[in-house]
């Protein structure tokens, strides 16, 4: 990290759609990575901290990589969007009808079974509704320069592909640069009510850059055993002479959490639960709570008990 931190903090990550993902959305619209999507004075597309487009400006972006690093085609799609699609299936009654049903209040029964339960993304919908999709690849007639007007309300509906937050899971006095760091997390996958695999954005990307920098794929044609901790993993690397995390480069950022630090106090007790953050935060914190009583000589204060 470029700035100091603290156990407790966290790290904001940002990763991006698969290209799979995006070509299928790109199949779905009949349109190409690099067409050029064109916005003129309408709704607002927000895709901070990036892109940011107001009511009466023009801009011009490359489709693919818009979909790819900025926009969300992951998450459940919301009723307002399906009742958005609806109006863009007006050749195709039994669509429109579909559409306007699932997101409208008597549908919520079939939402919640046909969307919510099956974690169905906007590619997946767009693939259910083909008539829709396509008139979201068709051109304004007679616009100049070329207007989407249709894909420009789906992805102002969509939004940015926002970070995933990780808490620290060390102490920058555990490192003799005092800024490097450690995140650790859990690999999300899950079967829908249709036995459909889904998977976790973030921690995938996360994994495939690990995989792809260190060289540790496939990891049964290289490694005898599974590392179970990260000092197993160190020792392998150096062994093999391979890049280290710190050289693996990803887009994020350093979040403070200046209200959930340990205390500096070693004779305070220290009872740690993770309701909702899990135990990563509070490794960070016996890290830190170790260095600390490493510094003080053999005859000062006996340290709190530190129950997790």
């Amino acid at each position: 990290t470029e700035k100091a931190y603290l156990p407790g903090d966290a790290i904001g990550v940002f990763s991006h759609n698969p290209l799979s993902l995006v070509l299928r959305f790109l199949r779905a619209t009949g349109l190409s990575y690099d067409s050029e999507f064109k916005t003129l004075p309408g709704p607002s597309i927000n895709v901070e901290p990036w892109i940011s487009t107001s009511k009466g400006q023009t801009s011009s972006f490359f489709l693919g990589p818009l979909l790819e690093w900025r926009m969300n085609l992951t998450s459940i799609p919301t009723k307002a969007l399906l009742r958005l699609l609806s109006e863009y299936a007006s050749d195709q009654v039994e669509e429109k009808d579909r559409l306007a049903h699932l997101g409208s209040l008597k549908g919520k029964n079939d939402y919640a079974q046909e969307i919510e339960a099956e974690s169905l993304s906007i590619v997946d919908v767009l693939e259910k509704f083909p008539g829709a999709a396509k008139r979201l690849g068709t051109p304004e007639t007679g616009s100049s320069p070329t207007e989407y007007k249709a894909l420009g309300h789906l992805l102002s509906h969509l939004g940015p592909l926002k970070p995933r937050f990780y808490s620290f899971c060390s102490s920058p006095h555990q490192f003799q640069d005092q800024r490097s760091a450690r995140i650790a997390f859990s690999l999300l996958e899950y079967a829908t009510t249709s036995k459909t695999r889904r998977y976790g954005l973030t921690t995938h990307f996360l994994q495939s850059v690990c995989h792809q920098k260190l060289g540790l794929i496939p990891r049964s044609n290289q490694l005898d055993t599974t590392p179970s901790t990260f000092e197993e993993w160190e020792t392998i690397l150096n062994e093999k002479n391979v890049q280290t995390f710190k050289e693996t480069k990803i887009w994020a950022f350093h979040r403070p959490a200046p209200h959930f630090q340990p205390p500096t106090d070693l004779t305070r007790p220290l009872l740690m639960v993770g309701p909702g953050t899990g135990v990563a935060p509070f490794v960070g914190f016996l890290h830190d709570r170790r260095w600390r009583k490493a510094q003080e000589s053999q005859d000062e204060k006996i340290t709190g008990e530190t129950w997790l």
